[in-house]
């Protein structure tokens, strides 16, 4: 079973690479979260998920372990094959995904392809308890530190959530102000 590979890209497309090692030439179906990150000649090290099936052989890269991690249970779930694991990888990050699935968001996960409400619904109820069990952040830095300051200024943890849940900003300063504004 291959876990890891470290060596040479030869050929990219956006969810496709071919990572020459020792000679070898492995074909790796990756997420766009990953590729964009990788171009053509660098030298890389991906965390592998190999499926092997009657008639195929495939190995699913990716550069940081915690993805690799979240496709793994994402395919654990019935109706989610490896495509449309990488569809929901390649269209949110897992920090995304998680936070979209500890708040229940159906809208946003069914923006990736492949993926309707009742797969979406089947997902969030599969891997809600297991976004936390296996230690995934469900929010930003500067969401955990806006989220932290505005419990410092005395306001209870449910109201703390739910007026971070759809406020905007880039920094921590932006979203405490822009919850204030909600808490008020």
């Amino acid at each position: 079973m291959i876990a890891y590979i470290e060596g040479k890209v030869i050929k990219k497309s956006p969810t496709y690479l071919i990572v020459k090692n020792n000679g070898i030439g492995y074909a790796i179906n990756t997420s766009l979260q990953s590729s964009s990150k990788i171009a053509l000649n660098d030298e890389i090290a991906l965390f592998i998920t190999q499926i092997i099936k009657e008639d195929s052989n495939k190995l699913y890269g990716f550069l940081d372990d915690n993805e690799r991690i979240f496709f793994e249970e994402l395919i654990k779930i019935n109706g989610i094959g490896p495509s449309t694991a990488l569809a929901l990888l390649s269209n949110l990050s897992v920090e995304e995904l998680c936070r979209a699935i500890s708040n229940e968001n159906i809208s946003i996960i069914i923006k990736a392809p492949g993926i309707g409400a009742k797969t979406a619904q089947r997902l969030i109820l599969e891997l809600k308890d297991k976004v936390l069990k296996l230690g995934f952040s469900t929010q930003s830095n500067a969401l955990y530190e806006a989220a932290q300051a505005l419990l410092a200024l005395g306001f209870k943890n449910d109201n703390v959530q739910k007026a971070l849940k759809d406020v905007n900003g880039d920094n921590v300063g932006e979203l405490v102000k822009n919850a204030l504004k909600k808490l008020s």
